[in-house]
């Protein structure tokens, strides 16, 4: 899940820094990424050969849980943004009937 909610990051990340900047933090990016890819294969395989004894399907549930976190903060972003948008229009809208 985590996939589908880079590139919005990367976005929103760029609207944060100076354009002579976006280089140095594509870079940074893409090396958080790979280094945040090695690092949850490796506590993924260590947590399914622990779990493996009393409950082999751990793992997908952890993973499963902690993909809820991008899903909730893309809603929450969506949400506000439509709200946003609707507050903006009936304002438009109230300033056009005056």
């Amino acid at each position: 899940m985590f996939f589908v909610v880079l590139p919005i990051l990367r976005t929103k990340l760029t609207k944060q820094v100076e354009e002579n900047e976006y280089a140095i933090m594509f870079i940074a990016a893409g090396v958080i990424e790979t280094v945040g890819y090695d690092a949850v294969g490796a506590v993924s395989n260590s947590i399914y050969q622990h779990s493996l004894h009393f409950f082999p399907g751990l793992i997908f549930l952890i993973l499963a849980c902690i993909g809820i976190v991008p899903i909730g903060l893309m809603w929450y972003d969506i949400r506000s943004s439509f709200f946003f948008l609707i507050y903006s229009n009936s304002l438009f809208f109230f300033f056009l009937v005056i």
